[in-house]
């Protein structure tokens, strides 16, 4: 018993520590490399709350592939208090990013029953250089913050015990999925749980959140637009080896190849000997499922992302506002390999097996990668020198581009009003 409380004590030590580091490495690099203006898809989050729509308009706005949703409310509060403001963005955005390492690693407790360690890795999964540009230049709380969110909360909402209130949270948390960006694709886990439940408790207020729910659905179906999506050429329609570089970037990164096919190959091989039911520990049923719901919901994800941007090839695998959504399959790896880790008979083969892999993912993301810190001082360079230039000269043609691109969305006729009221608030300060 001393033993183990000695080794909790280590273990929060470790979080609070590495927790510590890797925030104050996330607020040098937002207040040294961020934007002082929108950069492309922030504008099509925007373009309603610039364009002073009601809040009913704002929180359904649909940009690309999802709705903004609850991210949108908190855009809406931030502009009015503060003014079109990226930094303020930027700020929200580490928030909640926070608020996600406490859930995960509460969620983590609670289905392990302690913290060991090794749990100094998961603030290492939320807050890594790996993600600057969530936290930089496309800093939208619906873009990465709040769906991660909403995936954590809805973990703990499954392990709570049974009480009214229980099937009130199951239909908010299956609403805000729906309309708060590519949790889309998590609302139908909610919904089966919720199925589940009626079937195993038919309780009347059980039945009613299920209906609300499937409510929920219809109308997601009745007002989502169906995005267009590219016509490849047969050379680039190459499904397989995008979704591996999809996968490398997050599990190391292309320039650490090696490792990179290690992580992954722990990914597949985990679901593979839950399937044959070797050794893995297995949690309680209402844990279990939590964890591979996690796993599918990643996989399910790489699946659709692959299917839409496969013919962007590497460079549109590498971006970090995409990658992040392997996050919670990479969470029900660590989490099943510190069970494994508690459970084994031979203790020292299994710690010798969680030393080598959380050394290893720590090493990849505490290293000062040169490309993305060069991306981050040139995009801050270039995006001041194009903003003093756009608010002497009011014309986009006279100032200029990076690569071919600047930080206004390409097709401006759908944003014209919007760029008019943003540059007219902003250019003042």
């Amino acid at each position: 018993m001393e033993k183990a409380k000695k080794l909790k004590k280590f273990g929060l030590w470790g979080i609070a520590i590495t927790w510590a580091l890797a925030l104050a490495r996330s607020v040098y690099f937002i207040m040294h490399f961020r934007s002082p203006v929108f950069f492309q898809d922030l504008w099509g989050f925007y373009t309603p709350i610039l364009n002073e729509k009601g809040l009913v308009e704002v929180f359904f706005w649909q940009h690309g592939s999802h709705f903004a949703g609850l991210g949108n409310l908190v855009s809406q509060l931030l502009y009015t208090c503060l003014g079109p403001n990226p930094q303020a963005e930027s700020w929200t955005v580490l928030a909640l990013m926070n608020l996600n390492v406490y859930v995960f690693i509460s969620l983590k407790q609670k289905i392990s029953g302690t913290l060991n360690w090794a749990d100094f890795l998961i603030p290492l999964m939320f807050l890594n250089l790996h993600q600057l540009e969530v936290f930089g230049w496309l800093a939208h709380s619906s873009v990465v913050a709040m769906p991660l969110l909403l995936l954590g909360l809805s973990g703990h909402l499954l392990l709570m015990e049974e009480k009214k209130m229980r099937s009130l949270y199951f239909f908010l948390l299956t609403f805000l999925s729906l309309f708060t960006g590519y949790t889309f694709l998590w609302a139908p886990f909610l919904i089966i749980a919720s199925a589940y439940h009626v079937y195993r408790h038919t309780t009347t207020h059980a039945m009613l959140a299920l209906s609300a729910q499937l409510m929920a659905l219809a109308i997601f179906f009745w007002m989502y637009k169906w995005p267009n999506t590219q016509v490849c050429t047969p050379q680039s329609n190459d499904f397989l080896v995008y979704m591996r570089d999809l996968s490398l970037n997050f599990f190391g990164g292309l320039e650490h190849r090696k490792l990179s096919y290690f992580y992954l190959g722990m990914g597949l091989t985990i679901p593979v000997a839950l399937l044959y039911k070797t050794r893995l520990p297995k949690p309680a049923a209402s844990k279990q499922r939590i964890l591979l719901s996690l796993l599918a919901f990643s996989t399910l994800y790489a699946l659709m992302n692959t299917y839409g941007r496969h013919c962007l090839e590497v460079p549109a695998a590498r971006a970090p506002r995409y990658t992040s959504f392997l996050l919670p399959g990479f969470f029900t790896l660590y989490t099943y390999l510190a069970l494994w880790g508690q459970n084994a008979v031979n203790k020292r083969h299994r710690f010798l097996a969680m030393l080598f892999f959380v050394g290893t993912y720590s090493f990849l993301e505490l290293r000062e990668d040169p490309r993305i810190i060069s991306i981050a001082s040139q995009r801050e360079t270039y995006a001041k020198k194009w903003f003093a230039c756009y608010c002497e000269k009011k014309s986009r043609q006279l100032c200029p581009t990076n690569q071919g691109r600047d930080p206004l969305p390409p097709r401006l006729e759908h944003y014209q009003k919007a760029i008019a009221v943003y540059f007219e608030k902003k250019c003042r300060y």
